[in-house]
């Protein structure tokens, strides 16, 4: 099981995020979707299943239904987002603050 993050990197540095997750931002999303070019990355291999989330479901759901029209089987939406994974006390990762070169 792969989880996909889509929040943004402020949002990643600010409260962490779930272990492993790959992170990709909604807006980078958005994207893929209306170029209708398939997903880059080899991450999203077949044979494993994909767990999309955001804080709440603002940007998961429709993530999620994008990736399906895209061909990404299986995929699942997180129900109640990194905050219910969070206060359910699930472990999180900090994420590097990324300093200015």
């Amino acid at each position: 099981m792969v989880f996909i993050d889509l929040r943004d990197i402020r949002e990643l540095e600010r409260e962490g995020m779930i272990p492993g997750a790959f992170t990709l931002p909604a807006r980078h999303a958005r994207i893929l979707d209306r170029s209708r070019q398939p997903l880059p990355q080899d991450i999203f291999s077949s044979g494993k299943q994909f767990v999309f989330y955001c804080n709440g479901a603002w940007r998961s759901a429709p993530a999620t239904d994008v990736a399906k029209q895209m061909g990404l089987e299986p995929v699942f939406e997180m129900d109640g987002g990194f905050t219910a994974w969070k206060n359910a006390g699930y472990p999180v990762a900090d994420r590097a603050k990324k300093t200015p070169a």
